[in-house]
């Protein structure tokens, strides 16, 4: 558990950015579907 607890707060940088690269591309994804939709 605690070797387990340690990778993970090492990859806890790398998971944020992927996170927001994730969260960005879902936002943006989104508004241009509700663009699209109220069109």
């Amino acid at each position: 558990m605690f070797m387990y607890w340690l990778v993970e707060k090492e990859t806890l940088e790398v998971n944020r950015m992927i996170f927001t690269r994730i969260y960005l591309l879902m936002t943006r994804t989104l508004k241009s579907n509700l663009v699209h939709r109220t069109k």
